[in-house]
């Protein structure tokens, strides 16, 4: 269960297959008890309880019951999956024992709206949320201005939340700053810095500032279309969680809960072609994404 969320943590869809696929011959080979069959091994969580295999849905009780709110917008609306309830259970887990995170997943794969949601909702009110995102312009002297604005002063050259409180500095697009011509980002190493040497200088008297209570997570795409490639000096700090594409089935999931909510007034006839549209779309949007690739 560790060596799946440490070193299989940094997996891709198709790697996961893979890593699925040794875990399992490993095992078996040196004698050990194996996962259940039908998925992959990161579809399965060990309840602490009984030390059995369960999987993610199964183990996460009232918040894997979806509750339509026709007040929201579409893109507001949130359906439990395996992927969202096991991606926020690792995100809770790192965040609460102040581990610095990196998320990373291709578009679409929710990872804005997953750290959102778990930091508006989900956390105490000792954690204090901060965010923000890069883009291609941003700079080191607008991020640090950025968080400056947002520290109290501890004592002489310390700075930090309020005593009591941690922020959690949530940076989405964590890869979009451009190169500059020595090939570093300065947005990025400033946060490199930040994490690293635990504070960073001031920008007119040049004095050392020391920041503390701090806990950052991190966004971004993979390093294709003006997104980078981070610098190893960045990585180091951070632990690195994949979020996989989901699977046909948690798309139609999630698909099938908001269109068969919002086709529940209309005749009866309606509602039952919900499925149908689901299968329908799919189909088209594999098909456009196998032809039509990113330029």
């Amino acid at each position: 269960y560790a060596l799946i969320w440490s070193a299989g943590a940094t997996c891709d869809t198709n790697s996961r297959i893979l890593f699925d696929l040794w875990l399992r011959s490993y095992m078996e080979t040196n004698g050990h008890a194996g996962f259940p069959t039908g998925q992959l091994v990161y579809d399965f969580v060990l309840n602490e309880a009984t030390g059995n295999w369960e999987e993610w849905l199964d183990n996460a009780g009232e918040a894997s019951h979806f509750h339509f709110n026709p007040d929201l917008n579409f893109a507001e609306l949130v359906v439990p999956t395996k992927d969202g309830i096991r991606n926020t259970f690792l995100i809770d887990r790192l965040v609460r024992n102040s581990y610095n995170l990196m998320v990373v997943g291709p578009t679409g794969t929710g990872k804005t709206l997953t750290i959102e949601e778990y930091l508006k909702k989900s956390m105490e009110s000792k954690y204090v949320p901060l965010m923000t995102s890069f883009s291609a312009q941003t700079t080191a002297f607008q991020c640090m201005v950025f968080l400056d604005s947002k520290m109290d002063k501890r004592k002489k050259g310390v700075y930090g939340p309020s005593a009591g409180k941690k922020f959690v500095v949530f940076i989405d697009d964590f890869n979009m700053p451009k190169v500059e011509e020595y090939g570093a980002q300065p947005p990025v190493e400033m946060i490199r810095q930040a994490i690293g040497l635990g504070g960073w200088y001031d920008a007119e008297t040049l004095a050392w500032k020391s920041v503390i209570d701090c806990i950052y997570v991190t966004s971004m795409g993979n390093p294709t279309g003006g997104r980078n490639p981070i610098t190893s000096r960045m990585k180091r700090l951070m632990s690195i969680i994949s979020f996989a594409e989901m699977d046909e089935a948690s798309q139609q999931q999630i698909f099938s809960n908001i269109l068969g909510q919002f086709l529940k007034p209309f005749d009866p006839s309606i509602g039952r072609i919900t499925d149908n549209i689901i299968v329908a779309t799919q189909s088209v949007y594999n098909t456009i994404s196998e032809g039509l690739l990113p330029t």
